[in-house]
């Protein structure tokens, strides 16, 4: 399937089962995308070089994300990836510098390789874990070269907003 270049947007049937190689490849227009959960792989240079691409939410049934799926999506900032992940290959996210979050939804910590994110995200992108995961991520091979890892749906301790309170003083979560 070739997919035209003016595509900006494209919802994914649920008769989809797999993201082929090449398949959105040099679509810089491609601004968002909605895979459906009948997704259960996603292959090499799949999303390559789509500029346009700012988020992806990889379906709850892809285990492997194939080398230079992402890479040089070069606007994509944020990126979920599902539990039942176990693989994210090589290059992956080459070249993808405006990733500032990543979430994790794995309780073990998938496998990765030295260039499977570019060598900048470590430390300006926060990588999320769920609850009771973090130490797994903290001494895993190349998910500890995060710098900030933090906790999915960790609470921030505030338990109230009083939207009636004077304006003067501000406080950020951490007091």
């Amino acid at each position: 399937v070739v997919i035209p270049e003016s595509v900006k947007y494209r919802e994914i049937t649920y008769s989809v089962t797999s993201i082929g190689d090449r398949a959105f490849n040099d679509n810089s227009n491609l601004t968002s995308i909605t895979m459906p959960n009948s997704v259960t792989s996603i292959g090499s240079h799949a999303f390559y070089n789509c500029e346009g691409l700012t988020c992806v939410t990889i379906p709850s049934k892809v285990s492997i994300i194939g080398s230079w799926a992402f890479a040089y999506c070069t606007n994509l900032s944020i990126v979920h990836l599902p539990e039942s992940v176990s693989k994210i290959s090589q290059d992956a996210f080459a070249n993808c510098r405006s990733i500032t979050r990543i979430e994790c939804m794995a309780l073990t910590p998938p496998l990765v390789y030295n260039d499977t994110f570019s060598s900048d995200i470590y430390r300006k992108a926060t990588l999320s874990v769920p609850e009771g995961c973090a130490d797994k991520y903290k001494v895993a091979n190349i998910w500890k070269e995060f710098t900030n890892i933090s906790v999915l749906g960790a609470s921030t301790g505030i338990k109230q907003i009083d939207s009636t309170a004077s304006s003067s003083c501000i406080y950020k979560i951490n007091g």
